[in-house]
């Protein structure tokens, strides 16, 4: 699984732009992106095959098996993956 090691701090590009993803329906519009959470809905997102332009993720979610999974499936359909 190729994943970035070194994790991505509050101030990064791509944590910056899912907050605002998040928060700004003008920011989601304006990008033609979507702010997913959780593992349930990421893992739905996969098995329909949206296409995922980026994860973030914590460690915690990557010791778990289903987290690991996860992450698997997202590498393995070419998904970057970037702990926080």
């Amino acid at each position: 699984m190729t994943r970035a090691e070194t994790p991505l701090g509050p101030k990064h590009a791509l944590v910056r732009q899912a907050r605002e993803l998040a928060r700004e329906r003008r920011a989601r519009e304006e990008s033609g992106l979507a702010h997913m959470e959780g593992v349930r809905l990421v893992e739905e997102a996969l098995a329909a095959g949206v296409e995922i332009a980026y994860l973030l993720y914590t460690p915690e979610l990557a010791e778990r098996p289903r987290g690991a999974e996860l992450l698997r499936t997202a590498a393995a359909r070419g998904v970057p993956l970037h702990p926080v």
